[in-house]
Protein backbone atom coordinates (compact mmCIF):
# COMPACT_ATOMS: atom_id res chain seq x y z
CA UNK A 1 0.00 0.00 0.00
CA UNK A 2 3.21 2.39 0.55
CA UNK A 3 3.10 5.48 1.99
CA UNK A 4 -0.71 6.34 2.13
CA UNK A 5 -0.44 8.03 5.49
CA UNK A 6 2.19 10.11 4.75
CA UNK A 7 -0.23 12.70 3.10
CA UNK A 8 -3.31 13.83 4.84
CA UNK A 9 -5.64 12.93 1.21
CA UNK A 10 -3.86 9.92 1.00
CA UNK A 11 -4.99 8.45 3.99
CA UNK A 12 -8.04 9.68 3.86
CA UNK A 13 -8.91 8.44 0.40
CA UNK A 14 -7.94 5.16 1.82
CA UNK A 15 -10.16 5.54 5.20
CA UNK A 16 -13.19 6.19 3.10
CA UNK A 17 -12.38 2.73 1.08
CA UNK A 18 -11.88 1.00 4.20
CA UNK A 19 -15.31 2.76 4.95
CA UNK A 20 -14.04 4.85 8.09
CA UNK A 21 -16.87 6.78 8.15
CA UNK A 22 -19.21 4.17 9.62
CA UNK A 23 -16.39 3.12 12.09
CA UNK A 24 -16.19 4.61 15.47
CA UNK A 25 -12.60 6.33 16.79
CA UNK A 26 -11.49 3.33 18.52
CA UNK A 27 -12.26 0.65 15.38
CA UNK A 28 -10.43 3.25 12.90
CA UNK A 29 -7.28 3.91 15.26
CA UNK A 30 -7.24 0.09 15.67
CA UNK A 31 -7.85 -0.68 11.62
CA UNK A 32 -4.55 2.16 10.64
CA UNK A 33 -2.30 0.20 13.22
CA UNK A 34 -3.19 -3.27 12.15
CA UNK A 35 -2.24 -1.77 8.78
CA UNK A 36 0.74 -0.33 9.66
CA UNK A 37 2.09 -2.45 12.02
CA UNK A 38 2.12 -0.60 14.96
CA UNK A 39 1.91 -1.99 17.96
CA UNK A 40 0.69 -1.21 20.42
CA UNK A 41 -1.22 1.44 19.58
CA UNK A 42 0.17 4.94 19.21
CA UNK A 43 0.42 8.12 18.64
CA UNK A 44 0.97 7.49 14.89
CA UNK A 45 -2.44 5.75 14.46
CA UNK A 46 -4.57 8.38 16.66
CA UNK A 47 -3.12 11.08 14.82
CA UNK A 48 -4.31 9.43 11.36
CA UNK A 49 -7.77 8.98 13.29
CA UNK A 50 -8.43 12.63 14.61
CA UNK A 51 -7.44 14.35 11.56
CA UNK A 52 -9.97 11.88 9.84
CA UNK A 53 -12.33 12.98 11.76
CA UNK A 54 -11.76 16.44 12.06
CA UNK A 55 -12.15 16.85 8.43
CA UNK A 56 -14.77 14.33 8.12
CA UNK A 57 -16.50 17.02 10.56
CA UNK A 58 -16.77 14.45 13.49
CA UNK A 59 -15.02 15.54 15.97
CA UNK A 60 -14.28 19.77 16.38
CA UNK A 61 -10.93 21.10 17.23
CA UNK A 62 -11.51 23.05 20.75
CA UNK A 63 -12.43 26.68 20.25
CA UNK A 64 -9.14 27.64 22.47
CA UNK A 65 -6.80 25.73 20.61
CA UNK A 66 -5.10 22.57 21.48
CA UNK A 67 -4.35 21.50 25.16
CA UNK A 68 -0.63 20.69 26.19
CA UNK A 69 -0.39 19.56 29.46
CA UNK A 70 2.18 19.94 32.04
CA UNK A 71 3.57 18.58 34.94
CA UNK A 72 6.02 19.50 37.29
CA UNK A 73 8.30 17.86 39.60
CA UNK A 74 8.54 19.58 42.99
CA UNK A 75 11.95 19.49 44.58
CA UNK A 76 11.23 19.02 47.94
CA UNK A 77 10.53 16.01 50.39
CA UNK A 78 7.25 15.01 50.40
CA UNK A 79 6.74 15.84 54.19
CA UNK A 80 7.78 19.01 53.65
CA UNK A 81 5.37 19.35 50.70
CA UNK A 82 2.41 18.20 53.16
CA UNK A 83 3.30 20.33 55.96
CA UNK A 84 3.46 23.55 53.71
CA UNK A 85 0.03 22.88 52.60
CA UNK A 86 -0.77 22.63 56.49
CA UNK A 87 0.46 25.68 57.78
CA UNK A 88 -0.73 28.42 55.85
CA UNK A 89 1.84 31.08 56.63
CA UNK A 90 4.46 28.63 54.98
CA UNK A 91 2.41 27.77 52.23
CA UNK A 92 1.64 31.16 51.09
CA UNK A 93 6.13 31.50 51.27
CA UNK A 94 6.65 28.48 49.33
CA UNK A 95 3.53 29.34 46.93
CA UNK A 96 5.59 31.64 44.71
CA UNK A 97 8.24 29.58 44.53
CA UNK A 98 5.63 26.22 43.99
CA UNK A 99 2.80 27.75 42.62
CA UNK A 100 1.18 25.65 39.75
CA UNK A 101 2.71 22.04 41.15
CA UNK A 102 1.54 23.35 44.76
CA UNK A 103 -2.06 24.16 43.33
CA UNK A 104 -2.19 20.70 41.55
CA UNK A 105 -1.05 19.03 44.24
CA UNK A 106 -3.70 20.88 46.88
CA UNK A 107 -6.79 20.51 44.17
CA UNK A 108 -6.07 16.41 44.14
CA UNK A 109 -6.13 16.58 47.75
CA UNK A 110 -8.82 18.41 48.15
CA UNK A 111 -11.03 15.96 45.48
CA UNK A 112 -9.50 13.18 48.12
CA UNK A 113 -6.79 11.73 45.54
CA UNK A 114 -4.74 9.05 47.82
CA UNK A 115 -2.24 8.71 44.96
CA UNK A 116 -0.28 12.10 45.08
Amino acid sequence: MGCWWRSPLGAFAVLDEWGAEAMDHREIARKVAAELGIDPLVWNAQAVTTSYERAKGRRAVRSDGFAAPVSRTIAAPLDVVFAALADDDRRQALKARWSTALDALEARLERGATDA
